[in-house]
């Protein structure tokens, strides 16, 4: 009897198991469909974190969203220029001193950060991007905030932590869709953000303690 309990336990053991299988060898991502013209819900779309991956998918206008964060970078590969159709771009804690102007191609790019690199300016290639909603370069070596940055229409986010940014341009309060500015970590008077505040009313604007810096040698 105890043989046969003990059977039957094993049996239904490996039945179970042999189904577990047949349901993990079924979890396959199916291909995303390529979006009509400007198409939404990319964000559904997976998140490729190599090269490699996206360079292996078949279609590469539907790859829509790239993270090569930590790949220990100084230059961005050019085989990502054939992604003309990406979304979001994630390049952070890399060692990428410029950025190249092939990403001018990324006429549909709505997220792009590359945070924690030695950039010291914005990107150039921002100016082909009219749907950028978030732009993360926190934890750079930029000096300024472009003074046309006001043809960012569209941008809801912009981030700038630890940067040494000095100049901060009236064009910040004509960007209709900001809602947060990320200013932490940056050397700047109390009369400085005290203006910014005005601009930006409606803004969550991030700021350290102001620095004394017309009193310093």
């Amino acid at each position: 009897m105890n043989r046969f309990l003990l059977a039957t336990a094993l049996l239904f053991l490996a039945s179970a198991s042999g189904s577990v299988a047949a349901q993990t060898d079924s979890l396959v991502f199916p291909a995303f469909e390529p979006l009509e013209a400007g198409g939404t819900g990319w964000e559904r779309a997976p998140l490729y974190t190599s090269l490699e991956a996206a360079l292996a998918v078949e279609d590469p206008l539907t790859v829509y969203r790239l993270d090569l964060s930590r790949q220990r970078l100084k230059t961005v590969p050019e085989e990502l220029a054939r992604f003309t159709e990406l979304r979001e771009l994630r390049l952070d804690r890399n060692k990428l001193k410029t950025l190249p102007a092939f990403l001018a191609r990324f006429s549909h790019l709505e997220i792009f950060s590359a945070e924690e690199n030695e950039l010291t300016a914005f990107p150039d290639a921002m100016w082909s991007w009219p749907r950028l909603k978030e732009l993360r370069l926190g934890d750079n070596w930029i000096e300024a905030i472009p003074l046309n940055i006001d043809a960012c229409q569209e941008l809801n986010v912009l981030a700038l932590w630890s940067n040494v940014i000095g100049t901060f341009p009236a064009s910040l309060s004509e960007l209709p869709q900001l809602q947060r500015l990320d200013l932490l970590n940056n050397e700047m008077t109390a009369e400085e953000q005290e203006l910014l505040r005005i601009w930006l009313p409606d803004v969550q604007i991030d700021f350290s303690q102001p620095c004394r810096c017309e009193f310093e040698d």
